[in-house]
């Protein structure tokens, strides 16, 4: 299953299971390697990064997620 396959089923699913869902690009102004998705549902938010089999973390990625704690 490629990344963008990925990325609608965790969508449709987080939806269906009450959570609000967000993807940006990445805008002006911001720093590069912000996850795909933004999921929030009862004061939980979680930061989504979704790869394939083969899919690797770039250097920006790793950054937000070692400022992030989980790194």
């Amino acid at each position: 299953m490629s990344e963008k396959q990925w990325q609608q089923e965790v969508v449709d699913y987080g939806k269906a299971h009450g959570w609000l869902v967000h993807s940006t690009p990445v805008q002006q102004g911001g720093d590069n390697g912000f996850p795909d998705l933004v999921l929030a549902r009862a004061g939980v938010v979680l930061l989504v990064e979704l790869k394939s089999a083969t899919g690797v973390l770039s250097k920006a990625q790793r950054k937000w997620w070692a400022a992030s704690g989980y790194l």
